[in-house]
């Protein structure tokens, strides 16, 4: 009766009389685990394979394109933080998580098909945008043909040569309006957030013709006014009135959308089940081994 808290299973696995029954247990969760990540990596392998062209993605949907512009070592990354604490809240989320591209592109693609240059070289290409290759000699002028028929431009932030002048040359052929700024910098440490801020505007200033924010505390985007011409401002998360703009069905939207504005509450929350499910699991092996 002592252990009837623990219910069938528990007292199942309490009731194992030799050592050689717990390894097998043991060995069947490895097993069943190993089989579980297994078949996550054949799903996203498949994904991948099956992903679309852009000529492919224009052909389907007739609105104009939004054109991704970012630095190629940026793709496949997280919207991670750093820390012992936020990985041990996150790890259960890992395998499973959605790149910053693929969370893009769910908002994005309300307007219409997301489309980048994809990386040279690459075997498999990452989920969101669809893709096109194309030579060294060729990329600025298939960068020019894509911005020219597009509905809306989303730089993110980043260090590589190229962003300098697609960015410059983003800035001289759009209405300020049709532009967004993503900043994927991550929200746990907010020093070195502002920092790997204040690194991307050293270069990214310049191409502007107006000056950015001194800090961006919690945003993720910026998004510009046409009048006043080229007024940056920062999407606040949650916000919930925003004024008119050409962007607003798609600002609303990450304003809205948890993955852009972290709760630090459900970051505790998530902490203190941690900590609650090791202490059961240190509890149940020490009554296991008492038993045994």
């Amino acid at each position: 009766m002592a252990f009837n808290f623990l219910g069938p299973t528990g007292r199942a696995v309490i009731e194992m009389k030799t050592s050689n029954e717990f390894s097998l247990v043991f060995t069947l969760l490895l097993n069943g685990f190993d089989g579980i990540i297994s078949g996550i990596v054949c799903w996203s392998i498949a994904k991948r394979m099956s992903a679309q062209s852009v000529d492919e993605a224009l052909a389907q949907d007739p609105r104009p394109p939004v054109v991704y512009l970012r630095s190629f070592e940026d793709d496949g990354k997280q919207l991670e933080g750093e820390g012992v604490g936020y990985e041990l809240a996150d790890a259960f989320r890992a395998l499973t998580r959605k790149s910053k591209e693929q969370r893009l592109c769910k908002v994005l693609s309300k307007l219409g098909p997301l489309v980048a240059i994809g990386r040279p070289g690459e075997q498999l290409a990452e989920l969101g945008a669809a893709r096109m290759y194309v030579s060294d000699d060729d990329w600025q002028a298939v960068v020019e043909d894509l911005v020219d028929k597009s509905g809306a431009v989303v730089l993110q932030a980043g260090q590589s040569a190229g962003l300098k002048w697609e960015f410059s040359k983003v800035v001289s052929s759009l209405d300020p309006s049709r532009i967004l700024l993503f900043l994927p910098f991550h929200l746990v440490n907010a020093r070195k957030r502002e920092a790997m801020y204040q690194s991307f505007l050293s270069w990214a200033q310049s191409c502007f013709p107006v000056k950015f924010p001194e800090k961006i505390n919690r945003s993720y985007f910026v998004y510009f006014l046409s009048e006043p011409a080229w007024n940056p401002v920062l999407l606040v998360p949650r916000a919930r009135h925003l004024a008119p703009h050409t962007l607003l069905p798609i600002l609303k939207r990450f304003a809205r959308d948890s993955a852009f504005h972290r709760s630090r509450a459900f970051f505790w929350i998530i902490i203190a089940f941690l900590l609650m499910m090791t202490i059961t699991v240190l509890i149940l092996t020490g009554l296991i081994t008492y038993m045994i």
